[in-house]
Parts: structure tokens; sequence; C-alpha cells
């Protein structure tokens, strides 16, 4: 039996060791095989024909729900050439955080433009996608060129740049 189950999943569990006909878990069933869909603590007691009784180990039963989306940062989305965006994803505390990207880590650098989102990926399933973020990059602008038309100058003169 899975000791823990997602919102909407259900799990079995089954006695064993108990040769009488007779048993009752605390829920009150008196099936040999109980079927659970909430979490909860489950055991079950039995019952011998001389009612001498045996309560078994206790199983506790969690519940889990699907992941809320993380949330993303970026320290900057413009970059220039040779540059990159370091991004974090926080708020995914009970899975493991994936990048459109494909990434696996909860802080990712990036060096091209595009748009970023990430989920949130546990036991459970799949979060919603997180919120977007937009990086553009660009190019550092050509040096700029300087032209005289004249390079010597008598007194009174100019020369045009």
């Amino acid at each position: 039996a899975k000791s823990s189950i997602c919102a909407g999943e259900t799990t079995t569990l089954e006695i064993s060791n108990c040769l009488s006909s007779i048993t009752v878990w605390n829920t009150g069933d008196t099936l040999r095989v109980l079927t659970v869909n909430k979490a909860g603590i489950y055991y079950v007691q039995c019952l011998n024909e001389c009612d001498n009784d045996a309560i078994s180990n206790i199983i506790t039963i969690t519940e889990s729900f699907k992941t809320s989306p993380p949330i993303i940062t970026a320290n900057q989305t413009q970059i220039c050439d040779g540059e990159f965006a370091t991004m974090v994803a926080t708020s995914c505390s009970d899975g493991s955080v994936k990048w459109n990207t494909g990434q696996t880590l909860t802080q990712i650098n990036v060096s091209q433009a595009g748009t970023y989102t990430a989920i949130c990926e546990s036991s459970c399933g799949i979060s919603e996608l997180s919120n977007e973020i937009r990086i553009t990059t660009s190019t550092k602008p050509d040096s700029p060129i300087i032209t005289v038309n004249k390079t010597i100058i008598c007194s009174g003169e100019m020369a045009i740049l």
C-alpha cells in the first residue's frame, strides 16, 4: 500500500497474519481488503472465537495535492553580448522545478533572448505554468568613426570634424 496518495487517488490496505474470520478496521469496515481515498490513521482488530483480539500495526496515509506553480524572477531582463541573466524559481518546495529550457535547477543563467517559464513537478502531477519573464538582448554599438577635413590649421582657421 502507498502511504501517500494524491488528491483523488486511492490505496489498498490488506490484512495478513489474521487467521480469524472476524476483522474490524478502525473505520468500522469488516473487509479483508480496504480501499481508502483520504488521509488518516488506519489499523485493524483481529478477533478470534474466544473473543481474544489483537490490534495490527498502524498505517498513516497522507494526502498530497497538485503543487502550485513556481514564481520566477530575473536579476535583469535586458542583456548585452557576453552577459547573462540569472533566473530563480521559488515556491516549489514539494516538487522539482523544470524550466522551458529543459533545465531542472532552481537557479539558471540565460544568455539568449526569449520568454522563460517554469513548472513544478511533484508526485501528484505538474503545476500550471509560472509567470513569464521575457529576456531581450542588445549588441554593443559600433565605435564611431571621426573624420576631419584637415589635420593642420593656421591661426584663425577651423577644422571640420
